[in-house]
């Protein structure tokens, strides 16, 4: 429903109103949000409760859309047909490999964000807690450590990253023709990189996800 082809309500300023229309075009609010915010009742004492509901719709809705990581994954179990949770992976670039960033992934079998926990006391390494934390990290590799003349196997402008699956543990070492899965793939800065693995026992696939 387009709410903005009804007439301005009187309760409400046009310089108000213009700013509702523009967080509802920027998606910052919902549809439903903007008309429970013109039509309330509540409105008509004054414009600042306007505004705090504005303020309040919006963190809403930021805080109900998980931020995610320029690298994400996803495991599915081909011999189940069911999100593969609770499985250990590890990323990595190649170009520096020591920073290893680990997550298991949830019951969804997503991994959206990555940690990078060192130590008894679990604490993030000193090059991480540098440059701001893990999602900072990731950027600052994605930007930096890339080839800047280009390779046969990288061009230029890329870096190499690596996805490792611990399958052993998910199915048992016994279980399994492929203990451990790793996957290289290549990232360049201002794209985002889902991988999606399909699992099984004695076969895998993967391909560019969305």
């Amino acid at each position: 429903m387009e709410l903005f082809h009804l007439r301005t309500p009187k309760v409400v300023s046009l310089a108000v109103y213009s700013s509702i229309r523009s967080l509802h075009s920027q998606a910052l609010i919902s549809s439903r949000q903007t008309k429970a915010i013109l039509e309330s009742p509540h409105n008509r004492p004054s414009t600042h409760r306007i505004t705090h509901q504005l303020t309040s719709s919006i963190r809403a809705s930021n805080m109900a859309v998980p931020s995610r990581d320029p690298i994400t994954c996803h495991v599915l179990d081909t011999t189940t047909g069911r999100p593969a949770a609770n499985l250990s992976v590890k990323l990595v670039c190649c170009t520096i490999p020591d920073v290893v960033f680990h997550c298991k992934t949830n019951n969804d079998g997503r991994i959206l964000n990555w940690q990078n926990t060192q130590g008894a006391r679990e604490s993030e390494g000193a090059f991480v807690m540098e440059h701001g934390g893990v999602a900072g990290t990731l950027h600052y590799m994605i930007r930096n450590y890339v080839e800047e003349r280009g390779k046969p196997n990288c061009p230029a402008g890329s870096s190499i990253w690596r996805l490792q699956f611990d399958t052993g543990t998910h199915y048992g070492a016994a279980n399994t023709f492929f203990p451990v899965v790793e996957l290289s793939f290549l990232v360049k800065e201002g794209e985002h990189f889902h991988v999606p693995l399909l699992l099984a026992p004695y076969s895998f696939t993967t391909y560019r996800g969305s």
